[in-house]
């Protein structure tokens, strides 16, 4: 009996620990969004299906229990079965075409709904079906669970890259197991085998990660040949399927190559490039270009992110050249540099709106060959980078192309027009800007953000130099003004500076970010020696976009005053968050708690399954313990000891019995109070008694009682 039972709890165990991280890695890998819930209701679904396929009769159960659950599902969720499938075999055909057909292009997504809990559940019912019949089956058993869990699991991968370590880990368990535990038989060992080896399994896998942690990992060179030797296999092999033009069937629709001739002549993020690739800062801001989608993010953590696109390089009054030609690209010196002293974390990226450069949060490794930005080609829509917020001071000299690097920065870096440098050095000398200061960084930063109010009906202006028209006449301006003359500034102090733009925006821990054109930005980038560019927030807390500022403070829109622009005063506004290059704003920052509010994208809770993953492993174990013991003790060469723990045992039953046995009664008293004691026979036959009478009483219990009375008791 013992046997039997683990067996049958050992299917539920499994069929939840097989399906559940396939179904966590095909919502990251589509970015489908369900209901918190969801996970219970296929836990629902679960123990429907697996009463079917473990107790006789189970069909007569089960299967109306399933249906029932599954029609609940459909009022809860108040799905839209149809309109659900059709946005998931889109995103299906988006990750494919993404993957394997057209890496560098963008798919239109339809993004018909959000949640997809429903098809998610019949997804899982299949997946749960398959696999009860998979785990229960005679022979074949290993093979048919692989075939159930290795194919999705394994596309899921080649779409992901980096999975998260939950799923992969119970995956590996589920697996470990079904090796370990072989084929099922109703009496047979599989159970013992399954719930013998899960803490061990996982233990060894949770010490693999804990010496081999999946942030520290990187791929080398080999790891890379090895990956586009596959990818090379896999396009020969896709080539040979492909049908003939014009024979396919199937049309992949909104589709944009990211090629210059395809992309918008403005975008935001371009919204002042100039002919050649500079920036014009003559063009006016395009106010309907604010609601257009450029990309959608998702982040592990609450705070302000920046993704840097592009740099520009020599000013010429009016505008920016682009960046000058390096001798080695420099963006990844700084991520290098600080990734022993932050906290790595993850982000998805999802390009909506072509663009000609990756978005890119600060401190990611993923770099190009150029030196102020990477190509759309190379953008990884899950990325991997290190939130900093620490000083630079304990940071090492940097390393052999750094150093290779720096005196280029020094040189390319910090050049102006003479007027333009002689005018900036007047005013930071009237400012009581001392070049030598150690918060040089910090004094010109706060300087400019005190020098203008942030207006995006700015026009452009009377002057053939922008930077020192900004500080003494016009006093107003956006992003790009303020970038400007802080970058100006800085290069004429003799401090390495470009000006940068991108996008700045507020992400929330595991959702869906849009970003539009309103999350448009430009700021500044300084060279640090040892680390490499780094960013400084030079606008205002009233120059960030609407969509990452307080909602309980207005953004300061001063009317001009009467005074004539010769004599205006700067304005001063707030001052933007954590703008040091000492405690910079890059990656996220500034955790906040947001309120409460139900959640269109939730995520597994991963703590929660894998906890009643482990109660269901080892609470089977709590029959089996007593079972143990009391054989053990049954079992005492002191015939006396034996006779009383009889006696014991049969007292714990009484409820099944309802009294001690009057022969085992009798040995127990002349076991205790008679001074020869029990013998062996009166032991055995004491034993055997018990035993017999217990069988007896189990046999006239209905099924449900008896199965209660052998796990409560640890009868077999």
């Amino acid at each position: 009996m013992v046997n039997k039972l683990l067996n049958r709890v050992s299917v539920l165990f499994l069929l939840l620990l097989g399906v559940l991280p396939q179904l966590s890695l095909l919502c990251t890998t589509l970015d489908l969004g369900f209901h918190p819930r969801l996970w219970l209701w296929i836990a629902g679904a679960a123990l429907c299906l697996w009463i079917c396929a473990c107790f006789r009769r189970g069909l007569l159960l089960g299967m109306p229990a399933a249906a029932l659950l599954l029609y609940e599902a459909y009022r809860f969720f108040d799905a839209n079965p149809i309109t659900e499938m059709d946005d998931l075999i889109d995103k299906f055909s988006g990750a494919y075409f993404h993957s394997y057909i057209a890496p560098n292009a963008s798919y239109g997504y339809l993004n018909a709904v959000e949640d997809h809990s429903f098809v998610l559940l019949l997804i899982a019912f299949l997946l749960l079906a398959y696999l009860a019949s998979g785990l229960t089956a005679g022979s074949g058993r290993r093979f048919l669970c692989f075939l159930g869990t290795a194919p999705l699991f394994g596309a899921c991968l080649s779409v992901n890259g980096f999975a998260a370590t939950a799923p992969v880990v119970a995956m590996l368990l589920f697996w470990a197991l079904i090796l370990a535990s072989g084929d099922y038989r109703a009496d047979g060992a599989s159970g013992r085998l399954v719930f013998g080896y899960s803490l061990p399994v996982l233990l060894l896998l949770c010490g693999v990660l804990w010496f081999n942690k999946p942030e520290d990992y990187r791929l080398e060179e080999h790891d890379s040949a090895v990956a586009r030797e596959l990818e090379q296999l896999v396009d020969r092999l896709l080539e040979k399927l492909e049908p003939a033009e014009g024979d396919s069937p199937f049309a992949i629709p909104q589709t944009i190559e990211a090629s210059p001739e395809t992309l918008p002549d403005t975008a935001d993020t371009m919204l002042w490039e100039a002919e050649g690739g500079g920036m014009d800062l003559t063009q006016n801001y395009t106010p309907q270009m604010l609601e257009t989608l450029f990309l959608q993010v998702n982040a592990d953590s609450t705070g302000l992110l920046y993704l840097r696109g592009t740099s520009y390089g020599d000013y010429s009054g009016n505008g920016w050249a682009p960046a000058v030609e390096a001798p080695l690209s420099s963006l990844a010196f700084a991520a290098e540099a600080v990734e022993p002293y932050g906290q790595q974390h993850r982000l998805s990226i999802r390009q909506i709106t072509p663009l000609r450069y990756a978005m890119l949060p600060y401190y990611s490794a993923l770099t190009g060959e150029g030196d102020a930005s990477v190509p759309a080609a190379l953008q990884d829509t899950r990325l991997r980078y290190t939130v900093y917020t620490g000083g630079f001071d304990a940071i090492a000299a940097g390393s052999a192309g750094e150093l290779q690097y720096r005196d280029f920065a020094h040189t390319a870096y910090t050049r102006l027009p003479q007027e333009t440098r002689t005018a900036l050095l007047n005013l930071a000398a009237e400012a009581g800007i001392d070049i030598h200061s150690p918060t040089l960084i910090d004094d010109v930063a706060n300087y400019i953000r005190a020098a203008g109010v942030y207006d995006l009906e700015t026009e452009p202006y009377p002057s053939a130099d922008y930077a020192i028209w900004f500080l003494t006449q016009a006093h107003r301006g956006y992003c790009v003004h303020f970038a400007t003359a802080a970058t100006a500034m800085y290069r004429a102090l003799g401090v390495p500076a470009r000006i940068t733009e991108g996008f700045l925006l507020r992400a929330e821990a595991g959702q869906n970010v849009d970003v539009r054109g309103e999350n448009a930005h430009a700021w500044v980038e300084i060279y640090r020696d040892g680390v490499g560019w780094i960013p400084v927030e030079v606008t205002g807390q009233s120059g960030l976009n609407p969509t990452v500022e307080d909602p309980e403070e207005e953004a300061v829109t001063e009317e001009p005053s009467e005074q004539s622009e010769e004599t205006r005063a700067p304005q001063p506004v707030p001052a933007a968050p954590s703008p040091t290059a000492e405690a910079l704003p890059v990656g996220i920052v500034q955790p906040q708690q947001s309120e409460e509010q139900p959640a269109q994208h939730g995520s597994f809770p991963w703590a929660s399954v894998l906890t009643l993953l482990l109660v269901l492993a080892v609470l089977p174990l709590w029959p089996v313990l007593q079972r143990s013991i009391w054989q053990r003790r049954l079992a005492d060469p002191d015939a006396s000891k034996a006779v009383l723990a009889a006696y014991r045992r049969a007292e714990r039953l009484s409820p099944l019995l309802g009294s001690v046995p009057e022969e085992i009664r009798i040995c127990a008293e002349k076991a205790f109070f008679s001074a020869q004691g029990a013998n062996a026979e009166e032991s055995e036959r004491c034993r055997s008694l018990l035993e017999d009478t217990v069988r007896e009483k189990l046999s006239l219990l209905s099924p449900v009682k008896r199965l209660l009375m052998q796990y409560v008791y640890g009868l077999f």
